[in-house]
């Protein structure tokens, strides 16, 4: 999955059987990070949330920033630990197709100053 940095996204996991679920992330140095639970408050950024939905188990990142690359999973605990989704988020940003922006109006104004010489 891919989002551009600012973008809003949602994924979505099945909680049709009985235990807990827990959306967690696994950055680029493969520390688990968790996000929320069912029956846990979510983690410490206001920006990801964690709701109950009819039949899903819900995970929000709002205004996606480039740090929130990473592989999220929902979990179910039950008797053992079960990665019931899994989400390879990708966040672009826009910091190429400006300063290409730039550059071509640099260009252009340039080529306008040097054809008026």
């Amino acid at each position: 999955m891919t989002a551009g940095v600012g973008d809003d996204v949602k994924m979505t996991c099945s909680r049709n059987d009985v235990g807990s679920l827990f959306w967690i992330k696994i950055n680029t140095e493969n520390v688990p990070q968790f996000l929320g639970g069912t029956s846990f408050p979510g983690g410490v950024d206001p920006r990801i949330t964690t709701v109950k939905e009819h039949g899903t188990f819900v995970l929000h990142i709002k205004k996606t920033k480039l740090s929130d690359t990473g592989i999220y999973h929902c979990i179910k605990v039950r008797h053992n630990l079960i990665f019931l989704k899994g989400a390879d988020l990708r966040v672009k940003g826009k910091y190429i197709q400006t300063k290409l922006s730039d550059f071509f109006f640099m260009i252009l104004v340039i080529s306008i100053l040097t054809c008026n010489i």
